[in-house]
């Protein structure tokens, strides 16, 4: 007569979830100084987000497998306006090569004054198309209006026009509203992929 075990653990089945990948950014980031659709990696306290050989980043489970990417980050305020954007570049080959997988607009605008930055987020499933082994890694670029520039992300107070000290604002300690999410999940838990999902071009 067979008897029942209690309180033993479950034994896994396998889920559709192969790996988990998370960079979180501590603190405000300055800009690239780049503008007008002029491309540059981030500034001071980006290090570990930087387009950079030997960057931390994740290793492929499965071949054919999707990855669920996730950026999100905030610019600081200004006066009258502000208008520029984020972009994500990955690379399989240490920086070898790169292309762009994501992107943030940020708009802020106001009547002559002072008033709130903006924040953003994206998101996407990518059919990555990379070997089972192989390192991804993530970097972050940006580019801005000259005449309504972005000149820190991250950052809750930032007062003026200018870095605040040269690396933005931190009136309120640590900030936490940056990071890259990077799911990898099998590629049959996604019923249906449109055909863009690919890398395309920059």
């Amino acid at each position: 007569m067979g008897r029942a075990v209690l309180y033993q653990p479950e034994q896994s089945s396998g889920g559709n979830i192969l790996g988990m990948h998370y960079e979180q950014v501590n603190g405000p980031v300055r800009s690239s100084d780049q503008e007008n659709g002029t491309w540059g990696n981030l500034g001071n306290n980006a290090d570990h987000i930087r387009p950079a050989s030997g960057s931390d980043g994740y290793t492929i489970k499965e071949a054919g497998s999707i990855l669920h990417l996730r950026m999100n980050a905030s610019q600081d305020h200004g006066t009258t306006w502000r208008s520029g954007t984020l972009r994500m570049k990955a690379s399989g080959d240490n920086w070898g090569s790169s292309d762009v997988v994501g992107g943030i607009m940020h708009n802020s605008w106001s009547t002559g004054s002072h008033m709130f930055g903006d924040s953003g987020c994206y998101e996407r499933f990518w059919e990555h198309g990379y070997s089972v082994g192989t390192v991804v890694r993530f970097g972050w670029q940006d580019s801005s209006h000259s005449s309504g520039r972005t000149w820190a992300y991250n950052c809750f107070n930032q007062e003026s026009d200018g870095y605040g000290g040269g690396n933005g604002n931190t009136t309120f300690g640590n900030q936490w509203g940056m990071g890259l999410r990077v799911v990898e999940y099998k590629a049959g838990a996604i019923s249906q992929m449109s055909s863009q999902s690919g890398m395309g071009p920059n």
